[in-house]
């Protein structure tokens, strides 16, 4: 019986460590989602035609959950050197979900290909909420982006309402290990890079 309390002790003290670190990661950003107007897909396209997009800015398409979105600037009223984007939905599957929500946001690094990514680990009805961070590696030509999660030597999570649960996981108390994955990410689709070249389709 001791045993089991004691187990007991540490997950609920790791529980709370990680809320707690996550917590202090997402200060920067509301804890619930929002929803924008203007977010068609042929207005968002119109819009990244008329702007001197940054090299993460654009479509991008999430083929597991099959939905698009927008990654675009946004600004950052702490810093005004560094550039803060926001990921829009434009797209998806899931009708419950309105064009125009915000379903994360993405902070530049020291590396520029590298990208604090969080994005809303959870859904309650048309709403999202608690954003957990990732890191979004952006590839040589701009038209791919690889997520990796972060990665504990004992990961404890607890949720039933799951928004992308691929990519962000349920359940699960296990030792870390380290496997093979395929690569998981995002496809650029508008505007299409062709060989180092902007193409709007």
């Amino acid at each position: 019986m001791c045993s089991l309390w004691r187990y007991i002790s540490v997950l609920m003290i790791l529980m709370m460590s990680s809320q707690w670190i996550v917590a202090e990661e997402r200060l920067e950003f509301p804890f619930k989602s929002e929803i924008l107007n203007g977010y068609e897909e042929e207005a968002v396209k119109a819009r990244c035609d008329e702007t001197d997009l940054q090299p993460i800015e654009g479509v991008w398409y999430y083929p597991e959950e099959r939905m698009s979105f927008v990654i675009e600037r946004c600004e950052n009223p702490m810093d005004k050197n560094t550039h803060d984007y926001r990921v829009v939905l434009v797209e998806s599957e899931d009708m419950s979900l309105f064009p125009g929500t915000v379903i994360g946001y993405c902070v530049e690094t020291v590396d520029s290909n590298k990208f604090k990514l969080w994005l809303y680990s959870e859904q309650s009805g048309a709403v999202l909420e608690n954003p957990q961070m990732c890191v979004a590696t952006l590839n040589a030509d701009s038209d791919e982006l690889h997520i990796e999660r972060s990665e504990l030597k004992v990961k404890v999570r607890v949720n039933f309402s799951r928004f992308l649960p691929r990519l962000l996981r349920g359940v699960s108390i296990s030792p870390s290990k380290k496997e093979v994955k395929a690569p998981e990410g995002f496809k650029k689709i508008y505007p299409k890079i062709i060989k180092n070249k902007v193409r709007y389709l």
